[in-house]
C-alpha cells in the first residue's frame, strides 16, 4: 500500500485544482483527507509525469468540493495512464449545487483515462466524456468478486458519455 498524498486534515481547494504525477498505476496514491472547496478538482497529467502513469485512490466520503471532477490523461502520442480508484463508496461529491463527473480531454489520443470503482457504489451527477477516443475512456470495477453500482443523474443532471463501461 502506497503512503498517503497528504494525512491529517483537510483539503481545501482555493482555485481550480489538478492533482497527479508519478504513482505506480497498480498502487495509486490515497487521500484519505476530505478534499473541499469551490472549485473544479483533475487527476492526472496533460504532459509527461515521470516514469508512471497517475493512479489516485480518494477515501473520504465527507469529500464536497463543489466543481467538476475531471481524469486526464497525457496530450499527444505518448501513453500515460491516469486511474482514479474509489477506496470505499459514495468519494465523489454529488447532488445540488455539486459538480459533474468527467473522462478524458481533448489532445489525449494514447493515454487510457479510467475510474475504477473497485467493488464499491457511487452516486454522481451527470457523466461527461471529452476527446475523440471513447476506448481510452474507461469506467470499470476491478474487484474480485465484489460489484459495484453506479448511480447517474442526481441533481437531474445529463451529460452524454461515449466512453467504456466494463465490469
Amino acid at each position: 500500500t502506497a503512503a498517503p498524498i497528504f494525512s491529517g486534515g483537510v483539503i481545501t481547494l482555493i482555485g481550480d485544482t489538478r492533482i497527479g504525477g508519478g504513482a505506480a498505476d497498480s498502487a495509486g496514491g490515497p487521500i484519505y483527507d476530505q478534499i473541499t472547496g469551490s472549485h473544479n478538482f483533475d487527476i492526472g497529467a496533460t504532459g509527461n509525469s515521470g516514469s508512471h502513469g497517475n493512479c489516485l485512490v480518494l477515501y473520504n466520503q465527507n469529500n464536497n468540493w463543489s466543481g467538476d471532477t475531471t481524469i486526464v490523461g497525457r496530450t499527444g502520442g505518448s501513453a500515460g495512464n491516469t486511474i482514479l480508484r474509489n477506496g470505499t463508496n459514495d468519494v465523489i461529491p454529488d447532488g445540488f449545487g455539486m459538480g459533474n463527473m468527467q473522462l478524458g480531454n481533448s489532445g489525449n489520443t494514447a493515454s487510457l483515462t479510467a475510474w475504477d470503482l473497485n467493488g464499491f457504489n457511487e452516486t454522481i451527477n451527470g457523466l461527461i466524456s471529452i476527446g475523440t477516443v471513447p476506448s481510452l475512456m474507461v469506467i470499470s470495477n476491478n474487484a474480485a468478486n465484489a460489484l459495484s453500482t453506479l448511480t447517474i443523474g442526481n441533481n437531474d443532471q445529463s451529460g452524454t458519455f461515449a466512453g467504456v463501461m466494463a465490469g
